[in-house]
């Protein structure tokens, strides 16, 4: 999780990838086991990857489950691979089935290539099955 020596040494934790939006949302939580301001979509993706980062289970889940609600055919490429890079099942399902149910009409997904190459293969395949699990026919 953190290096049990950079607080030692310097008296002083420093997390230099989390905002200090997002760290007071994780010490929030930890004293107040509740989701505080995740209304907006970036600042619980932002809380997801830092929940992921320090082992934070249970906010984890609960930032799956707003973002899994506010999925749209504008941010559900782009919820679907950042589900998919921080092992959030419960997102990564939910996107998938909103991708395959809204195929026709989504317009932006970007996030699933990589300029000259295919970054998210597996991603695609999965999607490509989610469209026959789930797609309007």
């Amino acid at each position: 999780m953190m290096d049990s020596n950079m607080e030692t040494e310097t008296g002083r934790c420093e997390l230099p990838d989390v905002s200090t939006e997002t760290l007071d949302t994780l010490l929030h939580f930890m004293y107040y086991n509740c989701t505080k301001d995740l209304a907006s979509t970036e600042h619980a993706e932002d809380v997801l990857v830092a929940a992921d980062k320090y082992q934070m289970n249970d906010l984890k889940e609960a930032c799956e489950r707003i973002l899994a609600v506010n999925l749209d055919e504008e941010n559900g490429a782009e919820l679907l691979v950042l589900a998919d890079e921080v092992s959030a099942k419960y997102l990564k399902n939910a996107a998938l089935r909103h991708i395959a149910v809204s195929l026709p009409v989504m317009e932006n997904c970007s996030h699933l290539e990589k300029t000259g190459e295919t970054a998210h293969m597996e991603l695609v395949k999965e999607v490509l099955t989610a469209v026959g699990r789930w797609g309007v026919k």
